[in-house]
């Protein structure tokens, strides 16, 4: 992920918004990722997990799992 963190640094209104601690809607990050060749069947969770270790705000990202309480 050391990639996709450097084409966060390129952008120089991404990377000032994520210093701003300002929610970035997850398709961004998504969109950058495969528009620079970061495909993977689980780029969702690896970008999830990326944003987190980082402390990057986002949302609208689907929620894993069921919401649904199970008995």
């Amino acid at each position: 992920m050391q990639q996709f963190k450097s084409l966060i640094l390129r952008d120089r209104n991404l990377h000032l918004s994520i210093l701003h601690y300002e929610p970035i809607h997850f398709d961004v990050f998504r969109i950058l990722a495969e528009a620079n060749g970061l495909k993977t069947i689980k780029l969702k969770t690896l970008l999830r997990g990326f944003l987190d270790r980082e402390a990057i705000h986002y949302y609208g990202a689907e929620p894993q799992g069921s919401r649904i309480r199970k008995n």
